[in-house]
């Protein structure tokens, strides 16, 4: 993988008698910084906003779907924001 240029975003895991060396968890805790900012996001879309199946024909109509439920995450993102900093939010 090295050769072609491709990095592992598995994550090292620790056997029984075998913990994970300073540099592997440094590695994982790296890879998991990503990993937590996106399964939180489709969290909210999934469970506050409802968005759990896709039922649509065609490739173009599932794309304008994820589409629209992520423009709505980030203006509901943006008002939350907005009120916690004080900032009155235009109706």
């Amino acid at each position: 993988m090295k050769a072609r240029g491709y990095v592992s975003h598995i994550h090292e895991r620790a056997y029984r008698n075998s913990p994970l060396t300073p540099k592997q968890e440094a590695a994982n805790k790296k890879r998991s910084h990503v990993r937590v900012r996106i399964e939180h996001v489709f969290g909210h879309i999934e469970t506050s906003m409802h968005g759990c199946y896709i039922r649509t024909i065609g490739i173009a109509r599932a794309k304008a779907k994820i589409g629209l439920e992520v423009l709505a995450y980030n203006i509901s993102r943006f008002t939350f924001l907005m009120r916690a900093k004080g900032r009155p939010v235009a109706a």
